[in-house]
């Protein structure tokens, strides 16, 4: 980019409001990571749930991130009854949902789900081509990430980009943030 341009630039955007480079890169920081996105859209599919125990959400990515594969919730099979009684087993895992929409042809897939995954979806996510799962809660039961991360899949928990970052005021991506 040539000098002239970027100042024209630089002056358009002090115009706008913002009144000094510093500022103007510090809103760049502010803005949504491709992972607090996808853990968004997660929670808003958890939503859909009928499930009375526990609301899960599942998004399936390519590698990069850039194009959803498969998503999915925790609910009952196509066609039967939606009310879930929160009985165990009552329904299908918001993993497995999605796995099933993505199918496992493509390799390197990123799934990111509002709840770590149980050992019987882990198993399922292993042998799906997965590289990398991102949960936001914590379960009492481990065993689903211990597999996980004994088969070599990089495994995280959900932090906002601007925790990862080290701010102190994060973007809040809550579910009482979250649209109806």
């Amino acid at each position: 980019m040539n000098s002239k341009v970027s100042v024209v630039t630089m002056d358009m955007e002090a115009r706008a409001g913002k009144s000094n480079i510093g500022q103007m890169l510090d809103d760049r920081a502010e803005r949504l990571g491709m992972e607090d996105v996808w853990m968004a859209t997660a929670r808003m599919l958890a939503m859909r749930s009928k499930c009375k125990r526990h609301k899960v959400g599942c998004v399936v990515t390519d590698w990069k991130m850039r194009r959803v594969l498969g998503n999915g919730y925790n609910g009952r099979a196509a066609g039967v009854d939606e009310e879930c009684p929160g009985t165990d087993p009552c329904c299908l895992h918001a993993e497995v949902n999605a796995l099933i929409a993505c199918g496992s042809l493509e390799r390197n897939k990123v799934m990111f789900v509002t709840t770590m995954p149980c050992e019987k979806c882990a198993m399922m996510i292993i042998n799906s081509g997965f590289k990398r799962v991102v949960y936001s809660e914590k379960h009492p039961k481990t065993e689903g990430v211990e597999l996980l991360e004994r088969a070599g899949l990089l495994v995280a928990r959900y932090r906002r980009r601007a925790e990862r970052a080290g701010r102190t005021r994060p973007v809040d991506l809550s579910e009482e943030e979250l649209p109806e």
